[in-house]
């Protein structure tokens, strides 16, 4: 028996399904565009369209009953290029493709067309004279011999298809692009039917509206498609409503290249070695027949031999690579808004000022990286490729809210450009790096940290722009206009990687760069950084690098010049405006660094372009170090500014010898500046070949010699400058021969003094120098001259403070200037004479300047205040100076702040009158002796226990000091000392001053008002000080007229007596219900109301007359009657008792104001009834003694409805006197 008798057959084996499952995981349903795109441009067609047709059509004339399924709505793609037999032929090789043997073709992994199956699962082209249907799945197309078919491919019938058995299935291609199965057709149509239920191959189901809505969202970049294609001249996206007819097409948009020449399309089409072209592109973006947008693009592209290098081209033989590339940067663009033919290229880039910067970005984000939001949700099951695109997308976003940051940074003295126009690309330099760098591609902790650390030292370059504004004199308004346009066309467009069609790398380059890149067959992101990774592809990151770093900085050159030749002539024909014309160079416009600090290798990139064109004559004449000042000439400061800061980061990649050379001549390095001089802050960068560094980095001060110091600051720039060979001088040789020493000192010089004194053999020179700074003047003096303040000896000799005592910031070198003769320690002789001088002060104090002694500590204090004082008071020395004590007068205002003067030291009274000011304590000393009071002892429990009269006596005696102190200075403001601090006793709750509710703020006290308690009010000077708000009563008089009730009275009923009318009988009152009885006499005599009501028709002279009234308290009827009888109205309140002898209404008096309110409502009501207006003025009167701030408006509108004129007056300026107060 043998293994070959016994074996059976075995092996890999990956299904179609499977394949295309895998492909289409690498590949985002938008892909579709691109990947058809690009087809068709290999093919050669010129003419490129979408139609989206949402068509059902008749399903009983089919291949067979299974295809009834594919019938419905459908994506047709077409491009005027017929197919090939090669082109049937690799269409079925997937993973192989068919252009794998031509090196000028953009698509050669077989994968593009497979992009399909995201939204079919039997896709169909014609092309020519064939029809073709696959069906990877094999269940939809009829059985050939019985056995399954993937596809199907033959030739359409040539007589039309009317009678045809199978015409239905041919319907959908029926009048779609000259389609009328008579002839060949010239071209290839696609046509991919939409999936209606999930399959093998796919879960994905899609309906015309999102089809619809995801190419709607892919018009932003239409035109950008364009930039390195060969062949493609116009590209259309149409739509078919369900219910329309083939040739009723709604066109959606289209872009179109214009001006089109012979000599531009073989531009396009050149890959030939060593030629290098550069050409304007114009496109057109057209909506409703009209035209809304136009582009107008600079392209660079060319080719060169494959790499002198053997590994390089044997990767290039083996992978069918060749060097081929373009850089395309926007020229100019112009947006027709509302359909306006206003269409003009006059000036800079209006139509990123009119479209939204952010959803610019996030539109040119979708169209490369395939991640429009809405079908973000509709990708078949979740995979690591997709959540790879997501982690894209939101670096984006990332990016996209750059504006927002920037938007407000201000230019000075920059004119004619709006604010928000501008975006610093000094600070775009510098925020966002560490996230761009700190964990790019690192898996070394140890380099993660060096970026932590590069990025620190990157942030002392912030805030630059005004030191270099106005670099080398040139006009602020024109540099300040050419940076904003730069940074306005930069903030707009995100430059990035292409491979003909964009990748999802961005560069943040103002323009695009594309290249024949290493990449893998999903089109991802590209290997471009280096890295130490063993596990990194060598061949395909040298490669990427080679392109990129070799060959694309001559295309650059190129694309310049061009740049340069049209502004040129755009200038010399007036295109321009002038209020642009020249104001922006193509260099700095099309600036090679990005607008952000983005990955290590566009970095690299740029500084390779810059070493092309400085070595190369092509854009500049003259020395190395002539074009280097030429090219710095053309750029912004902050340009400049960022240059440095990328040179830092790619140092360790660029710095060759031959580049060193170059960078040595950059204008880009800070100058160390002279802290006094205030111009120095604007003196022009400069080269490293024009100065010195110093050993190490130290405080700088003036010097005297014409020596350039470049800021060495950081280790970065340490290094760079070090290996750009700049001299060095030590901190010696730049103290003693460069620095010029003042006379005074000031507060740089002091850092200056401070970091030089670490220098030991500095130090020793500075011996004999006046240059050490004493405590009180700016006087500098010999250290020998300087004494130890922290030695209690010296501070009693010479006072607390005095000019013999060394600098107090200066403390920590006592012991190397200690050295060179600093006094730091005393000996007998000095002790003997410090007693001296104290028994001296003591005998003659009242004949001494006392300002001058008053820093001596020689005043003997107070040791013991007793109980409960000495709970808290401790002052551990025995003397202590005169303008740190207070007299034993100022205990209770100061005792826990400042040492009491012994009693038995106290000064003579002519020394008390002559400094009235002596032991007398300051305001912010009593403020902070109320704050110990409130915070420290109101929470001590011996003093709550035994001390609470003690407690509220020194809390008084501060207030009442303090109301004298403001009252004799009206310019002291206590609300500069006490800041919403709840420092008033001001009792509520209870009577307790212990009660932190008893506590409150000047803004809770409100002075004439229930607000503020009788104690605390016996201090308004101190409390409006602190800022309490005031009741104030408005000046206005409320007039009363001479009136005698009861003379009035008795005169009118002698009258009455003799009177011949009928008689007045009684008059009956009922008052809620109350019966009150008057005469209607007397009622007669004292209202001419009443007396018209009796004598009036009506009214019968014999019969009682009864009188009904409401809302009207009975009491308040009474109080009335009485007045009317001709008693005071006073008398009348205060005794209620009833006319009638049998209703006795007497009670005690009431001191309720809501009770006495009610009352004078009932009598102001009543006066105005009857026109009592003598009562009307008395009631008045007393309503205005109760308005109150809570009342106010009620009282006015009452005064209002019972015409009380002077009281309505009253309450008005009530309000006006009280406006700011709210209670």
């Amino acid at each position: 028996m043998s293994l070959s008798s016994t074996s059976q057959s075995y092996g890999q084996n990956e299904t179609l399904i499977s394949s295309i499952r895998n492909i289409i995981k690498d590949y985002p349903c938008q892909s579709i565009l691109k990947e058809f795109l690009q087809n068709a441009d290999d093919a050669g067609a010129s003419r490129f369209h979408v139609i989206i047709d949402g068509r059902s059509h008749p399903t009983k004339a089919l291949l067979c009953d299974e295809m009834k399924a594919w019938q419905g709505p459908a994506i047709l793609i077409f491009n005027n290029a017929m197919f090939k037999t090669t082109d049937f032929d690799s269409l079925m090789q997937i993973r192989v493709g068919g252009k794998q043997g031509d090196d000028t073709k953009i698509g050669k992994h077989g994968l593009g067309f497979n992009s399909c199956y995201h939204f079919t699962d039997v896709p169909s082209f014609i092309s020519g004279d064939s029809i073709a249907f696959l069906d990877p799945q094999e269940k939809f197309l009829p059985r050939r011999h019985g056995v399954t078919q993937r596809g199907i491919i033959g030739p359409f019938p040539k007589n039309g298809i009317g009678g045809y058995s199978e015409k239905d299935q041919l319907v959908p291609y029926e009048g779609i692009e000259g389609i009328d199965f008579l002839s060949t057709f010239q071209g290839t149509l696609f046509r991919i039917p939409l999936r209606k239920q999930p399959s093998d191959i796919s879960d994905s189901i899609f309906t015309t509206d999102q089809i619809f809505e995801l190419f709607t969202s892919l018009k932003s970049t239409i035109s950008s498609q364009f930039l390195f294609l060969r062949s493609i001249e116009t590209i259309e996206i149409s739509h078919i409503p369900k219910e329309k007819a083939p040739n009723q097409l709604n066109p959606l948009y289209k872009a179109i290249i214009t001006g089109l020449t012979e000599n531009l399309r073989n531009q396009r089409k050149c890959v030939m070695n060593n030629k290098i072209q550069a050409f304007q592109m114009d496109i057109e973006q057209i909506e409703n027949h009209k035209i809304v947008q136009k582009d107008s693009w600079i392209i660079a592209t060319g080719a060169q031999p494959n790499p002198e290098d053997s590994q390089l081209n044997k990767y290039s033989e083996r992978y069918r690579l060749r060097i081929l590339g373009g850089i395309a940067s926007l020229h100019k663009s112009s947006k027709n808004d509302n359909n306006r033919n206003d269409i003009g290229l006059g000036a800079n880039f209006p139509y990123f000022k009119m479209k939204s910067k952010s959803d610019n970005t996030f539109n040119e984000c979708q169209s490369a990286i395939g991640l429009e939001a809405t079908f973000a949700s509709r990708e078949t099951k979740s995979c690591k490729k997709k959540t790879k695109s997501d982690n894209i997308f939101n670096e984006c976003q990332s990016f996209v809210g750059l504006g927002a940051i920037f938007a407000n940074h201000e230019i000075k003295s920059c004119k004619k450009i709006n604010k928000s126009d501008y975006i610093s690309k000094e600070y775009q330099s510098i925020i966002g790096f560490e996230a761009s760098f700190a964990n790019h591609e690192k898996k070394s902790s140890k380099q993660k940290s060096k970026s932590d650390n590069i990025f620190n030292e990157f942030q002392s370059d912030i805030g630059l722009e005004s030191n270099f504004a106005n670099r080398e004199k040139k006009s602020c308004q024109k540099k300040s206009l050419s940076v904003n346009i730069f940074n306005e066309y930069r903030s707009d467009f995100i430059g990035r990687l292409y491979s003909f069609l964009s990748l999802p790398d961005t560069t943040s380059l103002p323009f695009h760069l594309n290249g024949t890149w290493a990449q893998g067959s999903d089109r991802g992101r590209l290997l471009m950084e280096k890295d130490n990774s063993p596990d990194i592809d060598r061949q395909k990151l040298n490669w990427n690098r080679h392109i990129l770093l070799d060959f694309l900085p001559k295309l650059y050159c190129k694309l310049i010049k061009k740049a340069i030749e049209l502004k040129e002539r755009e200038n010399g024909e007036g295109i321009e405006s002038n209020e642009y014309r020249e104001k922006i160079h193509p260099i700095s416009k099309f600036w090679p660094f990005p607008i952000q600090n983005n990955s290590k290798y566009v970095i690299e990139f740029g500084f390779k372009v810059l070493e092309f064109i400085i070595q190369k004559e092509d854009l500049f004449a003259g020395s190395i170090e002539n074009r280097v000042n030429s090219l710095f000439e053309l750029l912004s400061s902050e340009q400049i500014v960022q240059l440095r800061n990328f040179l830092k980061i790619a140092w360790a990649e660029i710095a060759t010898p031959n580049f060193k050379s170059l960078v040595c001549y950059f204008p880009i390095w800070k100058v160390l500046s002279n802290p006094l001089d205030e111009n120095s802050k604007s003196v022009p960068l400069k080269p490293a070949t024009c100065g010195y560094i110093l050993e190490r980095n130290i405080k700088q001060y003036q010097i005297k010699t014409s020596n350039i110091y470049l800021d060495a600051l950081g280790r970065l720039n340490r290094l760079i400058l070090t290996e750009l060979n700049v001299p060095k001088r030590t901190i010696y040789e730049y103290t003693f021969e460069d620095v010029e020493f003042p006379k005074e000192y000031d507060s740089s010089y002091l850092d200056f003094l401070k970091d030089i004194l670490k220098d030991n053999r500095i130090v020793q020179n500075l011996k004999d120098r006046r240059c050490f700074p004493n405590s009180i003047t700016k006087e500098l003096k010999k250290i020998s001259d300087l004494y130890d303040n922290s030695n209690l000896v010296f501070r009693t000799v010479f006072g607390g403070e005095s000019s013999v005592f060394l600098h107090p910031e200066f403390s920590k070198y006592i012991r190397i200037l200690s050295t060179i003769g600093f006094k730091n320690k005393i000996n007998l002789e000095i002790f003997r004479m410090c007693a001296d001088k104290v028994n001296y002060l003591y005998k003659n104090i009242s004949s001494l300047n006392l300002e001058s002694i008053e820093g001596i500590p020689f005043i003997p204090i107070t040791k013991n205040l007793g109980n409960p004082y000495n709970l808290h008071y401790k002052h551990p020395q025995a003397l202590d100076c005169l303008n740190n004590v207070i007299l034993p007068a100022y205990r209770e205002v100061a005792w826990s702040k400042m040492p009491l003067i012994a009693d038995d030291v106290i000064p003579p009274q002519q020394v008390l009158e002559k400094y009235p000011s002596f032991g007398k304590p300051g305001i912010s000393i009593v403020i902070s002796h109320l704050r110990f009071l409130y915070s420290v002892l109101r929470n001590d429990k011996v003093w709550k226990k035994n001390w609470t009269d003690v407690f509220r006596n020194n809390i008084y005696e501060v207030y009442k000091w303090l109301d004298v102190e403001c009252s004799s200075n009206e310019g002291l403001d206590l609300s500069e000392y006490i800041c919403s601090e709840p420092l008033f006793l001001n009792y509520n709750r209870n009577q307790d001053p212990f009660n932190l509710e008893n506590w409150v703020t000047s803004a809770d006290l409100i002075l004439n008002s229930e607000y503020v308690h009788p104690d605390l009010a016996r201090y308004p000077t101190m409390l409006k000080s602190a800022g309490a708000r005031e009741i104030r009563r408005p000046n206005v008089q409320i007039n009363v007229r001479n009136h005698d009730q009861s003379r009035h009275n008795q005169s009118t009923l002698f009258k009455f007596l003799f009177d011949q009318t009928p008689s007045l009988n009684d008059v009956n009152f009922i008052v809620n219900g109350h019966n009150i009885k008057a005469s209607r006499y007397i009622l007669a005599a004292s209202s001419e109301i009443f007396r018209q009501k009796f004598i009036s028709e009506e009214t019968s002279p014999i019969n009682p007359v009864t009188i009904t009234i409401g809302d009207i308290e009975p009491n308040s009827m009474h109080i009335l009657l009485r007045y009317l009888y001709g008693q005071n109205i006073d008398e009348a309140i205060q005794n209620r008792l009833s006319l009638n002898d049998n209703v006795d209404l007497s009670f005690e008096p009431n001191t309720d104001e809501s009770q006495d309110l009610v009352l004078y409502k009932d009598l102001l009501k009543l006066s105005d009834d009857y026109k009592l207006d003598h009562l009307k003025e008395l009631i008045e009167l007393r309503l205005s003694r109760l308005v109150r701030m809570s009342n106010v408006d009620v009282m006015k509108r009452f005064a209002e409805i019972s015409n009380a004129s002077q009281l309505n007056e009253y309450c008005q300026h009530f309000n006006r006197e009280n406006s700011g107060v709210k209670t």
